[in-house]
């Protein structure tokens, strides 16, 4: 979910273009089996508190939410 807030964010801002969000998640959710989780409270505050290796708060609270579920993270940066 964090992934779809960044988008949308990003086609507000004109960084992103031609580039439907919506879209996006209706068709991931119709084809994939993919789970989406709503980052929590904790996970917030987790995200806070870890170091700055990344200045972009969404990878901060991505990581903090693979952590809490056990997952692998795989991004290219």
């Amino acid at each position: 979910m964090i992934v779809f807030w960044e988008e949308a964010l990003l086609i507000k801002s004109g960084w992103v273009t031609g580039f439907h969000v919506q879209n996006w998640n209706e068709k991931l959710q119709q084809t994939s089996g993919i789970r989406f989780l709503p980052p929590t409270i904790s996970e917030i505050l987790k995200s806070a508190a870890l170091p700055p290796h990344h200045k972009d708060p969404f990878d901060l609270l991505l990581i903090a939410q693979a952590r809490t579920h056990q997952m692998t993270l795989i991004t290219k940066d």
